[in-house]
Parts: C-alpha cells; sequence; structure tokens
C-alpha cells in the first residue's frame, strides 16, 4: 500500500539503513534503487509491523499472581480485587513509562514490517 492507501500488485520496497526508504511497484523499485541484497518474495505480501500499545500497564504489577487459573476465575477473584486495593491515580503515573518500556527498547528491530506467506 502506499501513502494513497492504494494495494500496491507486484510492488517491493526499499530499505536504507533500518528505514523504508521507498515503496512502489517492482520496476520502480528496480529503476530507481541498487539494493546490496535482495530478498524475492513473489507469493508473499509485505505488512507493517504493529506495536500492541493496549498494555493494561497496572497488570504488570500483579504478573505471576494466580496465573494458572481460569480467566473469569483470576480476573475476577484475583486480580480486580488486587487492582482495588492497590491502583490509585498515584499508581496510574507510572502507566505511560510501563508502556514506553513495552514498546520501546534501547535496540528496537531493525524493520517495521512482517513478511506473511500467501496459504
Amino acid at each position: 500500500m502506499d501513502p494513497a492507501r492504494r494495494v500496491i500488485e507486484n510492488g517491493a520496497i526499499a530499505i536504507r539503513a533500518d528505514r523504508i526508504a521507498a515503496i512502489g511497484t517492482r520496476a520502480e523499485i528496480d529503476r530507481n534503487w541498487q539494493p546490496k541484497s535482495r530478498i524475492d518474495r513473489p507469493d508473499a505480501m509485505l505488512t507493517p509491523g504493529l506495536i500492541n500499545t493496549h498494555t493494561h500497564a497496572a497488570m504488570s504489577l500483579f504478573r505471576g499472581i494466580a496465573d494458572d487459573l481460569k480467566l473469569q476465575d483470576w480476573l475476577n477473584n484475583y486480580i480486580f480485587p488486587a487492582e482495588a486495593k492497590n491502583v490509585t491515580p498515584i499508581s496510574s503515573a507510572g502507566a505511560p513509562a510501563s508502556a514506553r518500556s513495552k514498546c520501546c527498547s534501547p535496540a528496537p528491530p531493525p524493520s517495521p514490517t512482517c513478511i506473511t506467506t500467501k496459504t
């Protein structure tokens, strides 16, 4: 897909260092870029890699508490009561930092994409 959100059939991408430098048809990329290496995947779909920022930051405080139970039992009988006793506006102030720690690292992955082969 290009910036206009059009699906590009027989598309290609050019990578410079650790960033996507260009997206276009294979002919456009071949014409405008000279790769050091090339990966041909004619039967694949290139999709963005997504970062999950829906982190339930407060839940990180309760990792390992009764985590061998069925979900509803775990939530209703352990997690919700623990949150009620421990999560306050003050403790929630750390949520942005917790979210950053889950999605940002000193050495992020080199490419924000994943390749999915047709089934």
